[in-house]
């Protein structure tokens, strides 16, 4: 025996050697390592001696009596042997960096001076958990600086919280998702001694100057399967968790089975004290183990799928930059954007998921034997009823799964909807169609919820028959019991009720992780659908899509060119605009270069345009430049072509949308003088610059038609007109043409159900307790209280029925509820709302906060509710079985209270930082999507790539933080569940009911931690009903109230007047409309000119009231329209916008969207627009005009917004800018038309073109917001007295004699 206990002395000084080696490598540059393999293997060698000699002691009591000092030491000291071999097998498995040499702090990363460490470090500049001990990493101990900073109510932004570990950042997940991907296309052998998660390319990335560029770019493309890339690049790590969930799942049986000897001990006379002593400190140590354990697995799951996340979402972004057009084309921006988001989400979901799967049959299986170990055979009768609801649970399973791909397709539906109503929103208000789309939504809405309703009644089917089904299996289980024979005894009884208790967790939960599952798989084809997409060819051709025509740009022609890699300078048809300032979209990621930047402003006529904004260039334009005039987006597109001093330029029509003058002075300063020396392909109309082309190429129905110089092509016709400016040497471009708010409001919403379900709560807390409370008086009458005890169950199932279903029936009326109100505040907003707020901020209230409204939300309050009344039943029984219990309840009670208050002001300020910053990850890419054609043309798709991670990282901190913060939060309320354990423990001998007490004891382990983290997280998804409460309580809304007095026929002559406008679209900035009055007779017909940017369009927008007047009145038949409501103003007038926007669907649904008017009157205006042919070859009225109207050119979608116009009887006609990008012999036969069609009615034409407003009977001369001239053309052609400047350069009359002459 002492030999022995000398070896065990040996065997722990030993250990004490080898981990003081451990902490001296730990300091040491080779402090990351885990040692040589051969260590590994001789530790594992002395683990089976161990487990036999422990098994060995513990089957001898004389070692586990307290009165043998020297055995009991022998046992002490083997069991002290197995500390450190669980340290060091989990050390090696998650290994730590020790605090020496290693600092949390930033300012180590780039080289810079420490900081003293007195100096309290903003939170903002530390590492999470990179530079803690083990110590710190078990119980979060690095997180306090955060949660500390949160309580105090400074953790405002998201530059506040810390930086990721080095193995979580985005630039180190995506370089080895990428290799991943290419050892998956062809497989490749890693050596062994390489680092799966190699080091970042520049660790800038905490300074927010890195560069995520990898050493080549990766084609993501082919029959790659996503799954399996996700399983090369995490399984390995994420299987390796199993094996933690498994020793977890065995841990937790330990409380019933030490629960039964504790009882066992209780009733049996004269057993010896330290057999209690053991069973006490045996339950102490397996619920401490188990839940530590359980923490770090949970922990490090999260850390998984926050890593399949990042890939994911990159690759998805890289994918776009990568795809060609006509693949992308077979998707909506809806579709792609879902992509990201939801689709995404759910695939990252499987991750905690998937363990469940295996996990919850195994804990079953686990709790089965144990069952029949405690009453043999008699566990079948309740077997059987759990075994006859698997075909049940299967035919749920896959009605859940059919209607899920539905209310996804739906879903992708309204989300594309409502993203072109966020865009055409100006057109939806022009028009007054607001109720026809808030109908058009509702009814996408309504698809979507009948799936919706069908899945949650549905789920709660699984709900009741898998949360009835512990009930059942415990009183068929001791009917069948007694039935046998046998006599029940109390360890029999509480062991069995805490085992069948063990069974409501996989069983409750297994439809709900099968149904994740089941999601993530569809979520899973959708996204490698998209990624098996054919890329653009980047290596022999250069996609030209919205350079040389429209008509490449809506079929299938690709351009080959020499020197691809330096890419193009693109000026679009429809210039593409980032919401950012206006120096940052001319200098599009290049260098600022004074004197270049100053030369480009000037040649792009930009000077006068900064001097009136609020703060010259670094003025803020809003989403696709809404807050720009078409001429001042068409000039900033071209000034940011120019400015990036490429070889080869292509301008498709930018002069389209600019005046004469500054058309001239384009065409001189900029393309022919600062673009010398380059290659400049230009489209346009304007044929007066036919002159100063070196070859003029001649364009019909998609076919180069002529070539040659101006002098060799008399006919312009209605010829696209391509005009190359070549002198470099024309082989460096070969052209070949190809085939072509919160609880109170959610409460409300639940109003009509959510009083019945807490009643149905209370009722249902106190029958568990009755059912163990007449369980333990079994011996006195088995049959009376087996009858009592069956009664209740079954009123227990009908309560839990009736709860589930009351449920479910309030989470679809608060889901529709929230979604009417949200949508009907937001169509309703002010223009300037949607000019101010990025789209893709209003889309995530329609998208992923609506996400949380319809499922997450509902799920977790269900849980907590449940938590709330189960826990108060649980206490009301403890407390009359072990009154003593109360007094160690209060303080921890307290306790409990303040560790949840220190949290959730952090844990909700997180979520809001994630809600934060996920939106302008989902706006930068849809705003990718848009300029396409721009990024790709420049060659800036490595920088916008770069952009979009710098974007994600910050979210991905956000969502780091606040995993770890909930597992800050789990730890500690594990640890004073333990307390709770053994304190009931330690109070045994006070009263009868030991076994009643104890065993709700080791339930309220689960639900007191269950109850904090449920109520943390319903309070954070509470923030997505406070986001979508904000919108619809506390946007600025147009005035809705209309005059009851109007007449039915009003206006009657269209006699308009402007008395002293002033008209400002925001606070602070210039007077759009500064004192303008004119009066315009009835019938007339009034052209209005000026320079960009001078108010002609806001001139309309102050008609239509999109923007209210600062001052003056305007007055339409002598009434002020400012009396007259929205509804009934704008359905008395027409316009056609300056930007042609078509909604996605039928050429019909956007001509008539309210289908008023017949078939034959539509086919009839088309003809008059020149359209009939186009509109027959793509089909007739029920062809697509596809995203946008992407299948029609520009011309031909002002055209078709002409054919609207045209359909109405107002009045009042106003036309912006109508026929810019249609060639002058349509524009002609156009003014013809319009002439007829309104010969009675009042028209206002802005124009660029001369000839378009030559025949009115007045012209409107505007600059800068004031009227200069209003008199006949005649009489403007014999004034010729100064006005303001046309231009920059050149000063001039405002309008020349020699234009009308």
């Amino acid at each position: 025996m002492y030999l022995d206990v000398l070896a065990d002395s040996c065997a722990i000084l030993a250990w004490l050697v080898h981990v003081s080696a451990i902490a001296v490598l730990q300091k040491s540059a080779l402090r990351r390592t885990r040692g040589p393999l051969l260590l590994l293997l001789l530790v594992l060698l002395s683990v089976p001696n161990l487990v036999i000699t422990l098994m060995i002691y513990s089957d001898n009591q004389e070692y586990l009596n307290i009165t043998e000092p020297l055995g009991f030491a022998r046992f002490v000291l083997v069991s002290a042997r197995t500390l450190p071999l669980l340290v060091y097998l989990l050390a090696f498995a998650f290994p730590c960096i020790s605090d020496a040499g290693y600092t949390l702090y930033i300012n180590t990363a780039d080289g810079s001076p420490l900081i003293p460490q007195s100096t309290e470090l903003d939170t903002g500049e530390m590492v999470a958990e990179d530079g803690s001990g083990c110590v710190s990493r078990l119980f979060y101990l690095w997180l306090t600086p955060l949660l500390r900073r949160g309580q105090r109510g400074e953790l405002d932004r998201p530059v506040d919280v810390y930086h990721l570990p080095q193995k979580l950042r985005t630039s180190v997940v995506c370089r080895y998702f990428h290799q991943c991907w290419k050892a998956c296309r062809r497989p490749a052998v890693v050596s062994d001694g390489q680092d799966q998660w190699p080091r970042p390319i520049s660790r800038n990335v905490l300074t927010g100057t890195w560069n995520s560029h990898y050493q080549e770019p990766l084609e993501l493309e082919g029959d790659v399967g996503l799954l399996r890339v996700l399983h090369k690049a995490f399984g390995s790590r994420y299987y390796l968790l199993g094996v933690l969930k498994v020793v977890v799942n065995m841990l937790s049986f330990a409380g019933p089975l030490l629960l039964s000897s504790l009882v066992n001990f209780m009733e049996e006379q004269g057993a010896p004290v330290s057999t209690g002593v053991w069973c006490t400190l045996g339950l102490f140590a397996a619920t401490l183990l188990s839940s530590v354990l359980r923490n770090i697995f949970v922990f490090e799951v999260s850390k998984v799928a926050l890593s399949a996340r990042a890939a994911l979402v990159s690759a998805i972004y890289s994918k776009a930059l990568q795809v060609s057009s006509s693949s992308l084309a077979g998707f909506t921006l809806g579709e792609v954007v879902n992509l990201m988001s939801t689709d995404t989400d759910r695939v990252v979901n499987f991750f905690n998921s998937f363990h469940e799967l295996w996990s919850l049959p195994f804990q079953f299986s686990i709790t089965l034997y144990l069952l029949y170990v405690q009453v043999g055979v008699a566990f079948l009768g309740g077997l059987c009823v759990a075994l006859l609801l698997v075909p049940l649970n299967k035919f749920l399973a896959s009605r859940i799964l059919s209607n899920n791909k539905h209310m996804l397709r739906h879903k992708d539906s309204r989300v594309k909807v409502m993203t072109e109503i966020l865009f055409g929103i100006r057109v939806i208000k022009f028009y007054n169609w607001e109720p026809h789309f808030t109908q058009k939504v509702t009814n996408y809405r309504n698809q979507e919820l009948s799936h919706l309703k069908a899945i949650k009644y549905l789920d709660a089917m699984c709900v009741y028959t898998w949360a009835a089904l512990p009930v059942v299996i415990s009183i068929l289980t001791f009917i069948t019991y007694v039935l046998l024979g046998n006599q029940l005894t109390a360890a029999k009884v509480f062991t069995t009720l805490a085992l069948v208790g063990m069974l409501i967790f996989p069983l409750n939960c297994f439809p709900w992780v099968l149904n994740g599952i089941l999601e993530a798989k569809v979520s899973l084809e959708r996204i490698q659908r998209f990624f098996r997409l054919t890329n653009q060819d980047l290596q022999a051709y250069y996609a030209l899509c919205l350079a040389c025509s429209s008509c490449l740009c809506r079929l299938s022609g690709v351009v080959y060119a020499a020197d691809r890699e330096a890419g193009f300078g693109l000026a679009s048809q429809e210039p593409w605009i980032q919401h950012a300032s206006v120096r940052d979209n001319i200098l599009f990621g290049k260098d600022y270069d004074f004197d270049f930047y100053q030369a480009v402003i000037e040649a792009c006529a930009l000077s006068d345009d900064l001097s009136v904004l609020p703060n010259g260039d670094k003025t803020e334009v809003g989403e696709n430049g809404v807050t720009l005039s078409g001429g001042q987006k068409a000039r900033l597109a071209l000034a940011r072509a120019v400015y990036m001093d490429k070889d080869v330029y292509l301008l498709d029509d930018p002069l389209a949308a600019v005046d004469t003058d500054v058309a001239e002075h384009l065409m001189q300063k900029c393309i022919i003088e600062l673009l010398r020396g380059k290659t400049r392909i230009l489209c346009t109309h304007r044929i007066e610059f036919l002159d100063k082309a070196d070859m003029v190429v001649l364009m019909e129905n998609g076919t180069i038609v002529k070539t040659g110089r101006k002098k060799d092509l008399q006919q312009t016709g209605r010829h696209v007109t391509v005009v190359v400016r070549r002198v470099q040497c024309f082989k460096m471009f070969d052209l070949n043409l190809m085939k072509y708010r919160l609880v109170g409001v959610y409460k409300l919403d639940y109003s009509p159900v959510l009083t019945l379900i807490i009643h149905i709560y209370l009722l249902r807390s106190p029958l568990s307790s009755v059912q163990t409370f007449a369980s333990n008086n079994t011996n006195s009458d088995v049959r009376f209280y087996l009858t009592v005890y069956g009664s209740i169950a079954a009123a227990n199932t009908v309560f839990t029925a009736l709860r589930a279903f009351l449920f479910a029936y309030g989470a679809i009326c608060a889901a529709t509820t929230i979604h009417n109100r949200l949508l009907d505040r937001v169509l309703k907003a002010t223009v300037t709302f949607f000019d101010t707020t990025p789209l893709g901020r209003i889309l995530n209230r329609f998208s992923s906060d609506l996400y949380s409204v319809d499922d997450s939300l509902p799920f977790i309050l269900n849980i907590l509710l449940a938590n709330v009344f189960g826990l108060l039943g649980m206490l009301v029984v403890i407390s009359y079985g072990l009154p003593w219990v109360l007094v160690p309840l209060l303080p921890l009670a307290l306790l409990y209270q303040r560790t949840q208050h220190f949290y959730r002001h952090t844990s909700r300020e997180l979520k809001r930082l994630c809600s934060l910053t996920l939106s302008p990850i989902y706006s930068h890419f849809s705003e990718t999507l848009t300029g396409l054609g721009t990024i790709r043309a420049s060659g800036g798709s490595a920088r916008f790539e770069e952009e979009s991670a710098k974007r994600l990282e910050q979210n991905q901190r956000c969502q780091f933080l606040s995993n770890a913060a909930m597992q800050w939060l789990d730890i500690r309320l594990k640890h004073n569940c333990v307390c709770v354990c053994v304190c009931v423990a330690v109070l045994l001998s006070l009263s009868g009911l030991v076994g009643l007490s104890l065993s709700y004891a080791l339930s309220i382990t689960t639900l007191l931690s269950g109850l904090i983290f449920s109520f943390t997280q319903t309070e954070m998804q509470l923030v997505s009903v406070e986001r979508t409460e904000e919108y619809s309580t506390g946007l600025p809304t147009e005035p809705q109230h209309q005059n009851m007095q109007l007449p039915p026929a009003w206006p009657e002559q269209g006699w308009l007047e402007f008395r002293s406008v002033v008209l400002a679209y925001r606070d602070g900035l210039p007077n759009a409309l500064d004192g303008v009055s004119l009066v315009v007779r009835a019938g007339e017909k009034v052209g209005i000119v000026g320079r960009t940017g001078s108010g002609k369009s806001t001139l309309f927008l102050a008609l239509f009231r999109m923007v209210e007047l600062s001052q003056g009145r305007i007055l339409l038949d002598g009434m002020d329209i400012s009396t007259v409501g929205l509804a009934q103003l704008r359905s008395r007038l027409a316009i056609i916008p300056q930007d042609p926007f078509l909604f996605s669907g039928t050429i019909r649904e956007n001509l008539d969207p309210c289908g008023r008017h017949p078939d034959q009157q539509l086919l009839d205006v088309l003809d008059q627009c020149h359209l009939s042919s186009v509109v027959s070859r793509m089909g007739g009225l029920d062809a697509e005009v596809g995203e946008r109207g992407k299948s029609l050119s520009v011309g031909q979608r002002q055209l078709l917004c002409l054919s609207r116009a045209l359909l109405t009887q107002a009045k009042v006609l106003c036309i912006d800018e109508a026929t810019a990008s249609v060639d002058q012999k349509t524009d002609r036969l156009l003014q013809q038309t319009i002439r007829d069609m309104f010969q009675d009615k009042t028209v206002l034409t802005i124009a660029h073109r001369i000839n378009t407003i030559m025949d009115c009977d007045r012209v409107l001369v505007m600059h800068a917001g004031k009227v200069v001239e209003f008199d006949s053309p005649a009489a403007l052609c014999k004034t010729d007295r100064p006005g303001p400047p046309s231009h920059p350069a050149h000063p001039a009359p405002a309008v020349k004699r020699s234009t009308f002459t």
